[in-house]
Formats: structure tokens, sequence, C-alpha cells
């Protein structure tokens, strides 16, 4: 090991950066798992990057709301925080809105930039440490080639945070390799092996483009939980630089600052000669966004590494005044690591010890995800909170659950990490240590000592911090002492006018916040403290300081027991989980009354102390626990969220009446037999859970107010957990198994799965999860359940090897195809007949018999059960019913559902920056209509365009006509009186009426430059799910700007402007189109086919009629010589007024490919934006209600919004049709007196010569149109076999609601779709009625 003076910041000061991940210290992580941002942090200072270390946050504590951060220009949204944590590739480059120190990529050949990752990991489960191959093009083959590497380790001391860049060019990086040569390692020689050399004359002049600083903004937890905001909101900055003591940025909001520091080499960087700083010096201005952006090019030597050292610090003026951001790291760097064999911080081998003599990987990992989850807790969400000058008292900590997303102190959450704290010192404590290779220099007793005394004051400040709040939820991470809605006098002592101002305004905000009031949270606060005082009474109670039980327990009991009493007069309903919880609640206090012996120690101060006294305790806890025992605990219908709940507190109350001593207070004897009998009760239920195999439409609106999904429980973290926690010897190591399958990068878990939930991916930096599977984890191994290295690969015939292989082959039996079998065959395999079932069902039922007797001789008693209950399944439906289909009841894939690596793709987070070449004015041809999903599990549709509607008139077909005549020549002004129109025959007039009287959407009107930023802008920022264009003609830049928009769409825009109808359907990995063109006939007048500046070149259109059968006409008379009065309309329309034109309609729907999010384009010229606007934002029948109810089906849900769209336009269809047909019949003059007269009623043969023209004419005419039609309808039904072929497929695991659902949307396609059929059936009747006519004028003549 190393022993440099890390203070030196050239030679070889940070040359065993280059070999961290072979050392003890290192741990690797999953590069295949996904990734989130890497948290770390001391002393509530935290950072966090992404896995190229490009900083996410900062985050500082805070006097007023708890804590302050800095971020990047990216918004608050969850999704865009974790699509800038994930790695991609180089197309989409997220480096314009994350900050901090980074390898950008190169823009010269004389460039490097960073290339495959070569490890990743954490430094003592503490600090984050990356090493990436560096690459540059060479220019003899153009390819990119690595022979260099570079080294990052991320940080925090002291309140700022330290990026430590080693950049080394022309050979390999690890120091091992020289020593083993005995060279030194400036003088190591070769390439780092598997990498291409470059000659030593290319790599002499080797340049990194590095990014320093960025665009930054602050904010706190109070503007960070609005989720409908999605721009950041405006402060003021003040932006110096000061001589050699690096860039600094102020906040006039947060009263805040920003410092940056950075070095080359040793050598200070003078931020003032970067001349590329798009920065002000001493000014202050109004921006949403800081830019502090600099970039400088670092000259790589060929052999020699390069050091870069960055620093981040949050300060105020008030605090910090002796501590300036500067690059002084501490004294010895490689000990505050613990990178140092003789450091007591080398964590790394203290969890090492704690595996057992031969552990292998699992139960590493195990520990890992243990270690890492203190690691956190200790450095990232406990967040000491800082109290104003005339504020005093113990130190507090608050414990937040999320660093990213709400960052609030969830009192349930705090409670379970300080559940795992106290667990974790009492399992390193008792735990035998055996000395390691290491032992010598540093034994593991010493730090074993460090790391129990580190949690000491953090386990105290936390219990201290729940109960100063008074257990009251609107004040937790608010100042303590600040008011909720204003700041009295002695409030505002020692503070200035904007603290003052700011702890008002994030009051009000922290009110509109919505809690979940089902149970009361404080319960949680007294269950921590009872857990505190059993399992770490040295944190709580030292032997020379008492001050924690005389100043903050003993005075806040009768607060716990008045607010406890008062909560529970007010509900009226209880929840079950409300209930278990008091019952604990008073439990505890009774416990701590007898315990710490209030009679002897009442303090004066004591809230309501006359009537605080054991029987008043006893009689609530009493009243309580006679609620708890006639709790119903029927699962009823499946297993919900609620089921979750209860069963959780139940476990808690068997974990403390068993493994907390209630047994030894005589009161709460009953209490223990109470929880005993529950917990056994809810053990059994959690073994028996069936798998879900129906998914229920969207939750009811008293769920989704809690924010609980009735989606399928596997897709719940804490459910497998559960189930973890009850199993039984046989069963444990799988349902380990199970749970680790949510298991991210940085050994963190994603707490959920569940798309229907619109914070999924927000949850995924909860503790709560993490710290919950983490307590069971160290709970079984204390039980013995989780094996050692040596028993986990039994012998043959091991009871838990049968029995694993028996959990691993009845799913594989259940997702077998249907069969009958015969029972004598099941029992002895020959004697009976089998109807040809395949060679593979027989073997899986033979071994399904062979490990029932197994499971029996065992005493697998579940096993056993579940297999008889299969087998007596299949033997009582019988036939296609069989063993394994029970074709309703097949059990829901979930693992299926599991996130990939990188969670969102490209299209849904690339932004177009670039909307060059596209007219302001051309956007008045394009209507946008956005769908984003609600915390409460519905969906929201906006409508967006740049211009007022016109007044819509009677017909559809007229809203369209009128929508063409407003855009004459190119005119955009908005239409605010009705338009002329020339009527068109066969149509009647209303009387006009604006759109807000339809009872339609509402219109957003957007200016053309806020239109243009919300089309570019990434869809992920904006916070959508879904998004559909509108386009009713095309301008040649909108033509070219739409594939940007809707990249995956570029093929079906391209097939729109041919001549023939196409439905396409592919379904890859990453994208799943949808697509259909239906080309069709349409017509207009002259005078809006003139005035239309966007006719599309290339398309067939003529007058209508031809100008020779235009003449052919002449005015009727009757059988008596005289003019017809019945035939003057029709004389008088032969004027030639129109043209008919062949158009396209397209229909294409992309995304993912299992329906989560996508976009849709609509391009017709025939279907007018307010019927499209009416589907998409009708809550009522429309789209959002598909969405909500097939919610948990969001591929079905796709499918359907495929078919509503196109129902509407085959309606369209079939009414523009049907006014071609009818303006054709009175060219052809084929009226209902023909059909009544006959042919006889032409006088002579011109006339009848006449009229067989335009029958001729006509009767081509409808050919073409059935032509059209005939292949419109082909297509249309290949779309409709299309989307039910998928839907069917997951009919069978609907709820009946969703099955009604889906025939109501199929009987309203049918009936558009019947629509258009009708035209069709309707032409070709014509066809043979012209025929016919024909025929009988051939014979007159």
């Amino acid at each position: 090991m190393g022993n440099s003076d890390s203070s030196d910041d050239s030679g070889n000061a940070y040359e065993w950066l280059a070999d961290l991940s072979k050392r003890q210290c290192f741990t690797t992580c999953s590069v295949t798992h996904p990734a989130k941002t890497l948290d770390f942090g001391d002393e509530g200072f935290t950072a966090s990057v992404t896995d190229r270390h490009e900083l996410v946050q900062l985050t500082r504590p805070d006097a007023t709301c708890g804590l302050v951060y800095l971020r990047g220009s990216f918004p608050d949204h969850p999704g865009s925080i974790l699509s800038r944590s994930q790695s991609r590739d180089d197309t989409v480059d997220f480096t314009n809105d994350t900050f901090g120190t980074t390898i950008l990529a190169p823009k010269e050949s004389d460039e490097v930039t960073l290339g495959e990752r070569k490890a990743q990991g954490w430094v003592n489960f503490r600090w984050p440490y990356s090493q990436y191959e560096l690459v540059k093009k060479d220019p003899s083959t153009g390819e990119m080639e690595g022979m260099g590497t570079c080294e990052v380790l991320s940080f925090v001391s002291r309140g700022t945070v330290f990026q430590i860049n080693r950049l080394k060019w022309g050979h390999g990086s690890s120091v091992t390799n020289s020593e083993e040569t005995g060279e030194r390692p400036s003088e190591a020689s070769g390439p780092r092996s598997g990498t291409a050399g470059i000659s030593s004359d290319d790599a002499a002049e080797t340049y990194g483009r590095v990014r320093i600083g960025g665009k930054v903004r602050f904010g706190c937890p109070c503007s960070n939980n609005n989720p409908k905001t999605t721009t950041p909101e405006r402060d003021i900055f003040t932006i110096r630089h000061r001589d050699g003591d690096g860039l600094h940025c102020t906040s006039d909001k947060y009263g805040t600052r920003l410092e940056i520091g950075f070095s080359e080499n040793g050598v200070p960087w003078d931020f003032k000669r970067d001349d590329g700083a798009r920065i002000l010096n001493d000014e202050a201005y109004t921006r949403q966004c800081a830019d502090l952006s600099c970039e400088l090019r670092v000259r790589l030597l060929k052999g020699e590494a390069t050091y870069l050292v960055s620093t981040y610090a949050l300060m105020t003026d008030k605090e910090d005044e002796d501590r300036n951001c500067s690059l002084e790291l501490p004294p010895d760097l490689e000990y505050y690591l613990g990178v140092k064999w003789e450091s007591e911080n080398m964590t790394d081998r203290l969890w090492t010890a704690l595996c057992s003599t031969n552990y292998e990987a699992a139960e590493a990992v195990e520990f890992c995800v243990v270690g890492r989850c203190v690691e956190q807790i200790l450095g990232v969400t406990s967040i000491p909170v800082r109290q104003h000058s005339r504020d005093s008292g113990p130190p507090q900590r608050a414990l937040i659950n999320n660093l990213m997303t709400n960052q609030i102190v969830d009192v349930e959450s705090a409670f379970y990490q300080i559940r795992l704290l106290t667990k974790i010192y009492n399992f390193i404590q008792t735990r035998k240590l055996e000395p390691d290779l290491l032992d010598p220099i540093l034994s593991l007793e010493r730090i074993r000592a460090t790391y129990l005394k580190r949690m000491h004051p953090i386990i105290r400040a936390s219990v201290c911090w729940l109960f100063a709040t008074n257990l009251k939820p609107d004040r937790l991470l608010l100042a303590v002492h600040s008011r909720s809605t204003s700041v009295d006098n002695r409030d505002r002592e020692g503070l200035t006018d904007s603290e003052t101002k700011r702890i008002v305004d994030c009051s009000d905000r922290r009110l509109s916040l919505s809690w979940d009031h089902s149970y009361n949270r404080g319960c949680y606060a007294t269950m921590a403290a009872w857990y505190a005082v059993k399992l770490c009474p040295e944190a709580i109670d030292s032997p020379h300081d008492h001050s924690f039980v005389s100043q903050i327990v003993l005075p806040n009991l009768p607060v716990a027991f008045e607010f406890g009493k008062s909560r529970a007069n007010r509900d009226k309903q209880p929840t079950p989980k409300g209930n278990v919880l008091g019952w604990l609640h008073f439990s505890v206090i009774l416990m701590l009354y007898d315990d710490l012996a209030w009679e002897e120690n009442e303090s004066p101060t004591a809230v309501n102390g006359e009537d605080f006294n054991r029987r008043s305790i006893l009689e609530a806890q009493q009243l309580f626990e006679k609620y708890v025992s006639r709790l119903k605990t029927s699962q009823g219908d499946g297993w919900s969220m609620e089921h979750e709940e209860l069963d959780r507190v139940v476990l808690l109350a068997e974990e403390m009446a068993v493994h907390l001593d209630f047994e030894r207070f005589d009161s709460l004897r009953r209490s223990h037999s109470l929880a005993v009998s529950r917990a056994r009760h809810t053990r059994r239920r959690i073994q028996n859970r069936k798998r879900t195999t129906k998914f229920n439409p969207g939750p009811k609106p008293w769920m989704a107010v809690r924010g609980l999904s009735n989606g399928p429980w596997e897709l719940l973290c804490t459910n497998h957990e559960s189930y973890l926690r009850v199993a039984d010897y046989g069963n444990v190591i799988s349902a380990r198994d199970w749970v680790m399958e949510f298991l991210l990068s940085d050994y963190s878990f994603m707490s959920s799965w569940d798309r229907a939930d619109a914070n999924m991916v927000g949850r995924w930096w909860d503790i709560q999860p993490v710290a919950i599977v983490c307590s069971t984890l160290i709970d079984l191994r204390l039980e013995g359940k989780l094996p050692s290295a040596a028993s986990l690969s039994p012998p043959a015939g091991d009871t838990a090897s049968a029995q694993d292989q028996l959990a691993q082959s009845i799913p594989n039996l259940q997702a077998a195809p249907t069969m009958n079998f015969d029972a004598a065959e099941l029992i002895n395999p020959g004697a009976g007949s089998v109807p040809d079932p395949s060679a593979a069902q027989v073997a899986m039922l033979r071994v399904l018999v062979q490990q029932l007797k197994q499971s029996i001789e065992d005493s697998g008693k579940a096993q056993a059960y579940e297999i008889r209950q299969l087998i007596a399944t299949s033997l009582a439906t019988g036939g296609s019913d069989g063993i394994v289909g029970l074709a309703t009841g097949k059990p829901f894939e979930w693992s299926y559902r599991q996130p990939a690596a990188v969670y969102y793709q490209e299209w849904w987070v690339r932004s177009t920056a670039d909307n060059a070449g596209i007219y302001p004015d051309d956007l008045d041809l394009l209507d946008v209509i956005d769908v984003s999903q609600t915390n409460v599990f519905t969906f929201e549709a906006s409508w967006k365009r740049t211009k007022a509607l016109p007044l819509i008139l009677g017909h559809p077909e007229e809203s369209h006509l009128a929508r063409l005549t407003s855009i004459s020549g190119r005119s955009r002004t908005a239409v605010t009186t009705p338009l002329a129109l020339t009527p068109v025959p066969g149509m009647g007039r209303e009387p006009s009426r604006p759109v807000t009287d339809l009872g339609g959407p509402k219109v957003n009107i957007l200016t053309s430059e806020d239109f243009l930023k919300t089309l570019g802008q990434s869809l992920l920022d904006l916070g959508l799910k879904h998004r559909l264009f509108f386009v009713q003609r095309f301008s040649p830049s909108l033509k070219d700007s739409l594939p940007r928009w809707h990249p995956d769409a570029a093929m079906s825009i391209r097939d729109h402007f041919g001549a023939s109808s196409r439905f396409t359907e592919s379904r890859e990995t990453s994208i799943w189109t949808t697509s259909i063109t239906i080309s069709h006939w349409t017509m207009r007048t002259k005078t809006e086919y003139e005035a239309d500046p966007y006719r599309e070149p290339g398309r067939q259109n003529g007058d209508f009629p031809p100008e020779d059968i235009a003449h052919l006409s002449k005015t009727p008379v009757s059988k008596f010589g005289s003019p017809d009065s019945r035939s003057t309309a029709l004389s008088t329309s032969m004027s030639m007024e129109h043209i008919v034109e062949e158009q396209s309609t397209t229909l294409v729907l992309t995304g993912d490919n299992q329906g989560h999010m996508w976009i849709c384009s609509i391009l017709s010229p025939t279907v007018d934006s307010t019927s499209v606007a009416r589907a998409v934002c009708d809550d009522r029948k429309g789209i959002p209600r598909l969405l909500r109810k097939f919610i948990h089906q969001q591929g079905s849900a796709r499918c359907l919004v495929f078919l509503l769209l196109l129902g509407h336009v085959c309606e369209k269809l079939a009414s523009g049709y049907n006014v071609l047909l009818r303006r054709l019949d009175d060219i052809m003059e084929i009226g209902d007196r023909t059909l009544i007269d006959g042919v006889d009623s032409w006088i002579n043969a011109d006339e009848s010569i006449n009229k067989l023209k335009k029958m001729l004419w006509g009767w081509e005419a409808l050919r073409v149109f059935n032509d059209k039609l005939s292949s419109s309808l082909f297509q249309i039904q290949r779309a409709q076999e299309a989307m039910e072929h998928i839907i069917k497929q997951d009919a069978a695991q609907q709820h009946v609601d969703l099955i009604q659902e889906y025939n109501s949307v199929m009987d309203e396609f049918k009936r558009r779709y019947g629509m258009l059929a009708d035209v069709h059936d309707k032409t070709q009747l014509k066809i043979k009625q012209v025929t016919g006519l024909r025929d009988g004028v051939s014979l007159n003549i």
C-alpha cells in the first residue's frame, strides 16, 4: 500500500487511484442491473453522481427547510433525474444539464474521450470510484482505439465535494505491473492489456476536453414537491471570480453560494482566463439557471499521469466563514478514505469479517446490500438539523426517506432506518470476528469500535429529532421552532427579512402537500425509541450522559400519549393498520413508563401531567388491544397493498413482543399472546398467498388518494420481502433470490416495478424498502435460516435441495401447455393411456409425483399440499382444463416486467434543440395533444396549438373546409367570425356555434416560440406519458420537421405521400410500431383548392365532373315537353365548382414494446382536430378512461387506443365518401324518379346518348372509388385482427370490468367501421345499378 503524502498534488500522489479496484477496500457494482445516482455524503453534505461522475445534485443542511440542494438545469421530474443517471451511448448527451468535472466528447482529432468502463464500485461502501478506458480516433483507420485510462474518485470532506481524475495516455494504468518489473510507475511501458496501441508520434500530442461547472440552480424540499412544475423557479444569481479562489455563485432566494475550485497537477486554475465561460462578474441577474460552464483542453503527455482535482461546496454567509472552498484535502487522504491498511475507516474489512468463513457470492451480496444501506443512512439520509443561533438542546438528525424526489421526513421510513441501525449495532457488537490477514497491521476490533462509535450519535440524534417535532408530520424537516403559517416576533429574532419571507413561503407550500392520514404516523416515533432503548442502550443512556432520558424521552411521553389519544378520538373509521399501530404505541409508552421510572423522574413541564398516569395508559392500551383482537383478516378477492401494510405491522408486533420483552411486563402478557397469535395467522396467509391471475381495473378513487396501487403484488419488492421473512428453511433461498431481482447496481433496491404508479421511478431512491430488506436479512442470519457456505450445497436427497427443486418445478409446470392425463398414469406410468401428451409434459408429471412423495417423506407439508391441490384440480377439471393450463388462471409472469439496465429509451429522452427550417407560421397546421399521468392513477390530456379554433359549423365536413379557407394565402390571423363557404349539394346548414358550445376539450393557445420549445423538449422532461400529433396539411418545413419530433414514424410519413393503402405491425425488442395508411378520394371546391398553399405535389386530381361530362348536361323536360322543375337543382349543380383528388390518411403509433409510452401521429386532410381532441381528451369515454381502466395492461390499452382512433378515421372517411357519392348521383342524374319512371322519360336518342356517356363515366368513377375502398377496408381489417390478437392474449388475465370495457370499445369501432363498409356496399350496389341502366339505355337506343 502506498503511504505517500496526499497533500502533494504532483508526482505520484494519487497513483494509488490506478489500482484502487484491486484493493481490499473496493466493492464492485454490477453494471448489468439498472442504475440510479450514486449517492454519498458526510454530516448532511451529500452529492449524487452518474456512473461517469457527472454531478446531478449537491445538498447541505439548512435551518429553514432542512436542506438546500443544487441541481443541474433538468426538471425535478423523477424520470428526468433517472435518465441523467444511467449510461447510454453518445447520441444522447446530457452533459449540458448536469454539472461537475467530466471528459467531454472530442471535437478535434487529437482529443480523447471515455471508452469502455473497466471498473465501477464503492470504496468502503461509501465513496464511488470508476475506471474507464481512454480512446482516440486512429487517423489511419478512423476507428476508436484505446491506449490509456481514466480513474475518477468522488468523496465529501468537511462539507466539500472533491472529484479527483487521473488521466494517463500511452501506457497501462496499473502500478502493480510496474512493481513486478521493478520499474517506477512513470517508467512503465507497454499498452494496457486488451487495448490497441498507437504510435508514439500520434500519441505525443494528445488532449482531453474537460468541462468544469455547468448550468445550476438552487432549491429546497418545498420547491421539489410539485409534480406539475416542469420548469425551474426564477432566482437572482450573483457570480464572482476571486483571484486564486475559484468561482462563486450566490442564490439570493436561498442565501447559499456555490464555490468551485479546480487544479491541474497541483496548479490552481484561473477561471478569468477561460474565454469560453458564459459567466458574469459581480453582477446580479434573474434566471432560472446560472451557467457556470467552463471548458479547457488538458494536455496528456505520453506515459505520464495527469491529475485533475475539483472542489464543489455549498456555503452560506452566516455559516462556514471559517471554511473557505479550497483545494486543501484531508491531511492523510488515503487514511480518510480507508484505503490505507492502517486506516480505521477501512470498513470493508469489517463487513467481510461478518461473513461466514467460506462465504459464497450470494452471502457476499447480502452483506454488500446491508453495508451499503447502513452507509447510506449514516452519510446521506441522516441530515443534521441546523438550528438558529437562539436554539439550544441536544443534537438532532432528520432521517429523510428519499434524497432525490421528495426530500422530506417520513416517520415510518425513519422508524425502519432506526430499526435497522439498532439491529446492525447489536449484530456487529455481538459477532465474533476472526482475524484476517491485515489484523497484525490493524485489528478488526479497532475498526469495529470506531464504526460503533460512529453510529452512537446518529441513532441518538435521530430519536431526539422525532420527539422534538412533537410528532406532528406537517413540521417534519421544517425548522422545529418555526410556525406552520406565520412567524411571530420571537421567531423573527436573528432572522433576516429574506429568511423570514422564505419560512412563510415554504411553510405554505409544505401545507399543500398531501399526507396519508389513514393512520397515526407518530406511533412510529415511540416504537423507534423503544428499539433504541432495547437494542442500543449505549447510544441512548451512556454512563456519562443521562440527558437523553431526562430531557427528551420523559418530558415527551405525555405529549406522545395525548397525541395518540386525540388522534384516536378523531378517527371515526380507523383502519386495521391504524389500530395495530395504536396498540403498539400505547404499549411502548407503558413499557417506557415502567422501565424509565416516570413517577420518580416526573418532569414539572409535562403536558397535562395530572392525567398522565399508569392507569390511563393501560386503559388506552387495552382498548386498542381489543380492537386488534377483533380485526378481520380475510384476504377477500386477491391481494392488495392494504394486506401488505397490515401484515407488516402485525409481524412488527410479534417482533416487539417476542424480542423486545413484552412478556416481561405483567400487564402486557396478554398482548404478547395476541401478537404471537396474530403473527401465526399472518405467516400462514403469506405462505399460502396465490400468484396473480387477474388484472384489476385502475384503483378506486379512495385508494388512489392514498397512492395505493391495486396491481399485481409481485411487482413490489416488500411483498417478496414479507414472504422471505416467513419462509421456511426449504424456501428461504429461493425467496431471497426473488427479492434480489429488485437489486439496483449500487446495492439498493427498486421498491416497485408497477408502471401504473406515476411515481414508480421516484420511489427507487426510497431508503425504506432497502432498510426493511436488510433488517430481514440480518434476522434470518441470526435465526440460522440463511445457511453458511458449507450447507448451501446439500447432499443428494437432502430436504432443502428437494424442496428448492420443487419450488422451481411448480411454476414451470403451471406455465406448460394445457393437457389431460389419466389418474392411473399419474400414479403408475405406463398403466393407463395418455391422450398423446408430449414427452416433456410426461417427464414433468413424473418428476412432480416423485417430488410429491419426497416432500411427504421429508415433512415438506407446504409443498406437498401445493402439489396435491394442483393434481386434484387437474383431475377434477379434466378435458381441455386439465392439469397445467387452467386456461383462465395462468399466473402472471412478473419477472418479465423487470426494468432494463437503461430504463428510458433514447427516443423518449432526446431533446430536439435544432428546430431550424420550420417557419413559425407553419405551426398553425399542427395540433398537439399531450397526455400525462397523475399521482392518483388517472390521465390528463392537454390540447396545444398556436391558433384559435374557428367557429364550428353544423357538419364536420364544413369544419374541415372552414379551416382550409381560414389559411388561404399565407395569412395566419385567428378567425373570429363565421366563414363564408361554398355550399355543398346535399349538405344542410345549421346555425354557427363556437367550439366552446360543443362541450369539447379546452385549447391551450401558445405562441410560436413556446410551441416550438414544447415540441423540442424531451417528452420525459415534460412529464408526459403519450403525445399525439395531428396534421391536416403539410408545408415543406413541417414535412421535414415532423420526423424529428416523431423519429420512429419517418417510414410511415413517407408512405403517407404514396397512393396505396398499407398496414404494418412491428414489435421488436426496443420499439413497437403500428401504422396504417389509407389511400382515399376527397372532394373540395376549386376555391379551396386554389387557395390552399400546401397542395401535395404528385397527387392525382381533376375537375369533378370533367369538362366534357359537365357540358353534356342540359335542362331536362317532362313527358309533356315542359321543363322538369324536380331536376332544376340538379342541372344547376353541374357547374365545374369541385375538384376530386387522391389523398391519404395515416395513423402511426410508436413506443416501447410494452405500450407504456408512445407517440401517435394522425395525418389526414379529412379528420378535423376537434373530433380527434374529443376522442383523446374526454375523461368519460375517451382515451384517458381507457388508459385508466387498463393501467395494469398498458399494452392492451395501446391497442384499444389505436382502434379508437382508427374508428374515428373510418367515420370521417365514410362521411367524405358519402358526399362524393351524392355528388356523383347528381352528375349522372340518377335519382328516385329514374327508378320509378324508367328510361322512357328520356325523350330522344341524343339525350339517351348523353345519359349513356355520363353513366359510363360514372360507372368508371364508381369502380375507381370501389377499388380504393376495397383496399382500405382490407387493411383496416388486418389492423383490427392484429390488435385483437394482442388484446386476446391478455384477455384470460383480465377482470370482468376490463372485458366489458374491451367489448364496448370494439362495439364502437365496429359501428364506425360499419359506416365505411356500408359506403363500400352502397358503391357496389350503385355499380350494379348503373350497369343495369346502361344496358337499358343501350336497348332503348
